[in-house]
Order: C-alpha cells, then sequence, then structure tokens
C-alpha cells in the first residue's frame, strides 16, 4: 500500500506540474485573445483537470501517515482555487472545494474531542491512583490549566472558522447554479455555519481613512463583513469585541462590489505581517491592500470578493442573498 501510494505522489507531482504549465499557457492565451474559441475550450479542460486532480490529491491524504496529510490537503484546495479562479463559474470546482474543507473541519473536530476524552481518562486515572483526591487535583492537563483552556478555546475557533469556510463555497456553488437538488441540500446542511447575515466576516488590517495616502500611513485592526453589496468594516461580534484592538464602533471603510474588477494575493514586505491581498477598485486604479491573520483566511477572502463580483456581473446575485437570507 505505501509503495503504491509513494508511485500515486509522483504521478499526481507530474500531473500538478503539467497541468500549471497549461493552465498558464491558455491564460496567456486568453490575455491576448479574449475571444479565441480553442483557447477558451483548452481553458476548460485545464479547469476540469484540476478540479479532478484536487480529488485525487484528496484521496491520497487518507493514504499518507497523519503528518503528512496537511499538505496533500493544501495542495487539493490549491487545486481547486486555481480552476475557480481560472473560470469563476465553476461551480462543481467551488463545491468541491467547500466540501473538501467541511471534511477537514469534521477531522479536526474529532481529533479535539478525543484529546478532551483522553485528558480526562488520564484525570479520572491519576484521582483513582492519588487514594481519593478530588479528580483533577494536582494535575495539570490541557483542559484544566489556564493555558490548556487558551488552547483549547483557540482550537475551537479554528474549527468554527473552518467549518464557516467550507460553508462559503458551498454557498457560492448553489448561487452559481441554485437549481441543482445537492447543492441546496448542502446549503440546508452548512447555512447555520455561516456568520450570518454575511458570506465571510473577520478581522483585518486596513489603512486607518484619515491617514490614508499620507506618509504616515496607520495600519489598524478592523472587523469585516462580505455580502453580496460589498466590503465593509462592521462592528464586532460581542465574543471579539475589545480583543486584537479591534474598535468596538466600526471605521468608514468599505468597497461596493461592484467597484470590484479584480483580487490576488501579494507578497510586499512593505505591509504589514500576516498575510496581504489586493482589491483592484475602478474607483481607485492602484487598489486597496488588507492584511489577513495567515494564507488561508487571505485565499478565502479573496476568493469569495472574486466569485461575488462575477455573480454580480452575470446577474446571479439572487442566489447568494437568498443563502444570505436569515431564517
Amino acid at each position: 500500500m505505501l509503495a503504491g501510494s509513494s508511485v500515486a505522489a509522483t504521478v499526481s507531482a507530474i500531473l500538478v506540474l503539467a497541468v500549471a504549465a497549461a493552465a498558464n499557457k491558455y491564460e496567456r492565451s486568453l490575455a491576448v485573445q479574449p475571444d479565441n474559441p480553442q483557447a477558451c475550450w483548452a481553458l476548460h479542460i485545464v479547469c476540469r483537470a484540476c478540479n479532478n486532480l484536487g480529488l485525487v490529491l484528496q484521496d491520497l491524504s487518507s493514504l499518507r501517515p497523519p503528518a503528512e496529510r496537511p499538505a496533500y490537503l493544501h495542495h487539493s484546495l490549491s487545486k481547486f482555487r486555481r480552476a475557480i479562479r481560472l473560470r469563476p463559474d465553476f461551480d462543481r470546482a467551488c463545491y468541491n472545494l467547500g466540501t473538501v474543507l467541511y471534511a477537514h473541519a469534521c477531522a479536526l473536530q474529532e481529533a479535539l474531542l478525543a484529546s478532551q476524552e483522553q485528558a480526562e481518562a488520564a484525570q479520572q486515572a491519576g484521582a483513582a491512583s492519588g487514594g481519593g483526591r478530588p479528580a483533577g487535583a494536582g494535575l495539570s492537563s490541557p483542559t484544566t490549566g489556564g493555558r490548556g483552556k487558551g488552547q483549547q478555546l483557540a482550537s475551537e475557533r479554528a474549527i468554527q472558522s473552518t467549518f464557516a469556510h467550507a460553508a462559503q463555497y458551498i454557498s457560492l456553488a448553489y448561487a452559481m447554479q441554485p437549481s441543482k437538488q445537492v447543492y441546496a441540500d448542502s446549503l440546508s446542511a452548512v447555512q447555520r455555519l455561516l456568520p450570518l447575515p454575511w458570506l465571510r466576516s473577520g478581522p483585518l488590517l486596513a489603512v486607518h481613512p484619515q491617514t490614508e495616502g499620507t506618509p504616515g500611513e496607520q495600519w489598524v485592526p478592523c472587523w469585516f463583513g462580505l455580502d453580496h453589496n460589498g466590503l465593509q468594516a462592521v462592528r464586532p461580534p460581542t465574543a471579539f469585541a475589545g480583543q486584537h484592538g479591534l474598535p468596538s464602533a466600526p471605521l468608514p471603510i468599505g468597497f461596493e462590489l461592484a467597484d470590484v474588477v479584480d483580487a490576488r494575493r501579494v507578497n510586499d514586505p512593505s505591509l504589514p505581517a500576516g498575510a496581504p491581498f489586493w482589491l483592484g477598485l475602478r474607483s481607485k486604479p492602484r487598489g486597496v491592500y488588507l492584511v489577513a491573520a495567515d494564507e488561508d483566511d487571505a485565499e478565502g477572502w479573496v476568493d469569495a470578493t472574486l466569485l461575488l463580483a462575477h455573480l454580480l456581473r452575470s446577474g446571479r446575485l439572487g442566489g447568494v442573498k437568498a443563502a444570505l437570507a436569515v431564517r
């Protein structure tokens, strides 16, 4: 089994390089000739290959040791993302991205529950061998110490964020093809995981409006919400109010979806630490920069913004509004 999985991993690595090269080739061709039917057809094939490769990598991860699975998951997600950024109407890749993230969140949740059960069993065993001492007396465990409680809370929030991330893509797939029953059923199952009324929400670093364009630009943390109207600074949830320097009242920072023409990850050492991304705006030729906490968070913001902008241009925001309706 291991030998076979090693061969499969090698083959998948070769396919990754081949698909990436083909995608770049046809993307450049379409940039020069947007109406080239041959390039359009070829790009469609490449996107399907990216989607299928993402599924293969996800399957391969189950054959690898636990320590290697996160890398396979990362590569799997990157293939789905490549497909939907080349073709923002590719609902199948968007849906697969959501279901793979959902399965990952479930695995994280199961691992956390298992570790809690092990800690509780260790406490009970220690109490039994300690001559009737109260459970947990004189013991140190991940669930009893202050540091352990902080780690547990961080793990729970990471799991909640991953579930919300998964629900984002499933909702967008539904918006692309609301007539597909599997998307509608999946949306019903995951809608409660969204940060309603937003498709996506969370902390980002942004330039304070009063210092924008000045030599002394000041970066401040804000809680942002993204929906069918656009991206804007909003009041943080009660659980996060006052944390990480978040202002209790939202700053006047916002970008209408109709103004967005592009979104992409950037690597600029002059920006604050974190995972920056750039929004191309019609009203601001130079665009704006925002900084997320990590790469996965930034990728999620970029995908959601790009796909929402595409749905707006294609007149299909009805599905988004339905997905975000508080029931």
